[in-house]
């Protein structure tokens, strides 16, 4: 009897921990979904800053490449994009940051009344690198969701671009406020790791938006993971 006892009370335990390991990981993935989301909008929306989030900067390679995790390689970009900032940040959890930037620069006062360097356009990444695929899967679904908040999406489709397969849209800012008025992102998740590439850019922007957004998204090279 005791023996029984002890084994329902070990059962309860186990459902018990099983449950507070599920609590921890939904306020993981919700805190990081966050963080994730917040990334994109720092850089691209609310232009926080022209040196990105805080972390250390990415470890570049012999040839120039800047490795965003385990499984993902970026080649440097053609011209005219130029490395602006790339960032691990926040290690532990596996997300990586980069940016682009496009044409001259400009003096500008964002919302927060923070003077930034503006320029024409202006393309970000932000990886992600997680337990499983349905992880990934959803950090893709959690940026699509918020682009839909704060985008105008014109343009949805999908693109094979340097061999891996992406969701592309367009689109213009429902933020009126926004130095950024239009813009083109790529979604794709490889086995565990997801990808977002935003490229935005001001009015009277003379380059193809698409094409470049191509050009750089053939400088990514993944690995499964």
């Amino acid at each position: 009897m005791t023996y029984r006892r002890c084994g329902t009370a070990w059962q309860q335990g186990e459902g018990i921990s099983s449950q507070k390991t599920k609590q921890l990981r939904s306020v993981k993935h919700f805190l990081l979904t966050f963080l994730l989301t917040f990334l994109l909008a720092a850089s691209v929306l609310s232009l926080c800053g022209c040196s990105g989030p805080d972390g250390s900067t990415l470890s570049t390679e012999a040839d120039g490449s800047i490795k965003a995790g385990d499984y993902l390689t970026i080649s440097p970009a053609p011209a005219p994009l130029t490395l602006l900032d790339s960032k691990d940040t926040l290690t532990a959890d596996g997300l990586y940051y980069a940016s682009w930037t496009v044409g001259d620069s400009t003096r500008y006062e964002n919302e927060d009344g923070q003077t930034v360097d503006l320029y024409e356009a202006q393309a970000t990444m932000v990886a992600s690198e997680r337990d499983d695929p349905a992880a990934a899967w959803k950090d893709i679904e959690s940026w699509r969701s918020a682009s839909e908040d704060n985008y105008d999406i014109s343009d949805s489709q999908t693109e094979k671009i340097g061999g891996q397969e992406y969701e592309v849209i367009k689109y213009r800012m429902k933020n009126p406020k926004s130095p950024w008025k239009a813009g083109v992102s790529a979604f794709t998740a490889v086995g565990k790791t997801a990808v977002c590439t935003e490229l935005t850019y001001q009015d009277g922007f003379t380059e193809d938006p698409e094409e470049l957004l191509r050009k750089l998204l053939e400088c990514f090279h993944y690995s499964e993971s």
